[in-house]
């Protein structure tokens, strides 16, 4: 964490792992362990694989990239919603950090930025309940940039009309907390809610 002057008027932050977290393994673990890999194989595959990157950049779709993790897992047509049902089934949505963040406004405003998928925001929406909380939000894949890249987060600074030394970014990498603070944003990286919680509240009213 950067120490942050008076002037702060936005707060972005990073979803998955942050606002929405795999509280519970198990449902990964085992669903690896029926394909004959370990927890991290499978994350690997679902999120670091080539097609994974194309989908968070929007060069191709989400049902293109779960195609490909079919197609390498040999996954039957109709066993595919419930692999995907089954592989989120331990993620939960921190309702109270929410809460907090909505209560940020009005005199600070919050923003989304998340590297996701083109599905991403109708998946939100019918999951959880969560983007009131924010001014703006943006998926990577909507705008076909992701983090680190320093395109993105200017976006997200122009939309939300500040300079970059007026915002505080929050996200659990800490690749994308240094690629904030290289471009004059105030970073905290996030480990759990009561850590984040103490930061901001050294550099805002929170």
């Amino acid at each position: 964490m950067n120490t942050a002057p008076a002037n702060i008027k936005a707060i972005i932050w990073d979803m998955g792992g942050v606002l929405i977290r795999t509280e519970n393994r198990q449902p990964r673990t085992a669903l690896a362990a029926r394909y004959g890999l370990t927890y991290e194989m499978l994350e690997s595959i679902v999120y670091g694989s080539r097609s994974a990157g194309q989908a968070t950049i929007g060069s191709i779709s989400s049902e293109e990239h779960w195609k490909s993790v079919q197609s390498l897992l040999k996954i039957p047509d109709e066993s595919l919603e419930d692999f995907k049902n089954e592989f989120w089934g331990g993620d939960e949505l921190d309702k109270a950090l929410v809460k907090r963040i909505d209560q940020l406004r009005p005199e600070y405003k919050t923003a989304l930025l998340s590297n996701a998928w083109d599905d991403a925001r109708e998946n939100v929406g019918r999951k959880h309940e969560f983007l009131y909380a924010f001014d703006v939000s943006v998926f990577s894949a909507e705008v076909e940039m992701a983090k680190p890249n320093a395109n993105f987060y200017e976006w997200m600074l122009d939309q939300l009309q500040v300079s970059a030394d007026e915002a505080i970014f929050v996200d659990d990498m800490l690749e994308n907390v240094i690629a904030a603070i290289d471009l004059g944003i105030h970073g905290i990286r996030f480990i759990d809610r009561e850590q984040t919680i103490k930061d901001l509240q050294a550099m805002v009213s929170f």
